[in-house]
């Protein structure tokens, strides 16, 4: 779709108007990045701040929950072509440049904040051509560069237009130490222009959820089931398939064992075809998706994030407000969130069995298991609520 060519006028009362903050998104799946799009436009104060969205590609999962935050979105809804496909790439390219320029002019864009790889590619050129007054990038996530094998040009490119973007912008906000130092390190960049701002959640509405009576049942579970909860996407970095490993070794001791993992990706069918050549088929539970995150966490008994590298994971920080004891892999973005083995069991990264002792432990001794729930809880409210982040934000935003 292309953006109409019109002005937003200021109001002409003696009142300052709100500014508007554009944050700019690949697409609206479910997801972390797009999640704190959504608390943000959730907390940020309307009577300062006008927020819109700008997504690229044609998923909207989450359209409607911005819109209820008084979010304007605008999906641009344009398949991205490989950059093996140049012509087709470069018509991607011009087509979203033309319209994020409108939109600023539009919306009279005050701050662009550019959220993952295309949205910053065209997000701050855009930016910059438009005169927008501020440009901000948010790094979600430490793999800053696609796994591919050998010399790749295509990552000698990304980091050739990366660093010179970079030079471009105002800030650019990591969301944890290894994410900062990942892009100290890839792109030579100085500290200067680097803020470490690590996410944050809606501290209170997870520990205040609602749970259907029927979830369990919904969700193929019986009542007495015990319950490990994952949540992410269904892809390489997560490493769904050690969690899978890892509960193959304990099912003989745990026969009402369900694993239950929320989320979609390129990775369901080979953990589907996982799952049947171990024999476990009915003791896991794939459910795609989900907007019901905080219900599910809400029933479940043990929440595990096996990722091999993280940022900030949204997902074990709503776990932590939960209550829930939780096994996580001993990466430095989860240690970070965890503070210390006191508030949840941290394993070894791509180790099945590690997992299986973990989890096991929790399961055996409940007492034990509460008390590393409520150590994580406390953590939560400390560290990560949401309005932590709107302070900060609105520093950089002015």
């Amino acid at each position: 779709m292309g953006i109409q060519n019109t002005k937003i006028k200021r109001p002409l009362s003696g009142r300052t108007p709100p500014r508007t903050v554009l944050h700019i998104i690949d697409a609206l799946n479910y997801g972390g990045a797009q999640k704190l799009i959504v608390l943000l436009a959730q907390w940020t104060p309307a009577s300062t701040y006008r927020t819109v969205v700008c997504a690229l590609q044609p998923n909207t999962d989450v359209e409607a929950a911005l819109t209820a935050c008084g979010a304007k979105v605008i999906c641009l809804a344009r398949q991205r072509p490989s950059i093996l496909s140049p012509l087709r790439l470069a018509v991607y390219v011009y087509r979203n440049l033309k319209d994020i320029w409108r939109l600023c002019k539009a919306y009279d864009v005050d701050v662009i904040q550019c959220h993952l790889s295309d949205a910053e590619f065209l997000g701050i050129s855009a930016g910059v051509m438009a005169g927008v007054r501020r440009i901000i990038t948010t790094v979600h996530y430490p793999d800053l560069l696609p796994q591919r094998k050998g010399f790749d040009l295509r990552n000698l490119l990304r980091r050739i237009t990366t660093r010179l973007l970079y030079q471009m912008v105002d800030y650019i906000i990591a969301v944890s130490d290894d994410v900062a130092d990942q892009i100290k390190c890839l792109w030579r960049l100085s500290a200067s222009k680097m803020r470490i701002m690590v996410n944050r959640i809606d501290v209170q509405a997870q520990a205040n959820v609602s749970i259907p009576e029927t979830l369990k049942d919904d969700i193929g579970l019986a009542q007495d089931d015990q319950m490990l909860l994952s949540v992410g996407r269904l892809m390489p970095p997560k490493g769904h398939s050690h969690l899978i490993d890892a509960v193959a070794q304990i099912t003989n001791r745990f026969p009402n064992l369900k694993l239950v993992l929320a989320g979609d990706g390129d990775l369901m069918a080979p953990l589907k075809k996982q799952v049947t050549d171990l024999g476990i088929k009915n003791k896991v539970v794939f459910l795609g998706s989900r907007n019901d995150i905080a219900e599910l966490l809400a029933i479940s008994d043990v929440f595990i994030l096996p990722s091999l590298w993280e940022g900030t994971s949204l997902a074990l920080l709503e776990a932590m407000a939960a209550a829930k004891p939780i096994v996580a892999t001993d990466i430095p973005g989860n240690r970070a969130a965890l503070g210390d083995d006191t508030a949840g069991i941290l394993v070894p990264i791509a180790d099945s069995g590690a997992l299986a002792t973990g989890i096991s432990r929790l399961l055996e001794n409940e007492a034990s298991a509460k008390d590393f729930g409520i150590k994580a809880q406390k953590v939560a409210i400390d560290r990560f609520d949401i309005r932590q982040s709107i302070t900060e934000l609105m520093t950089l935003w002015q």
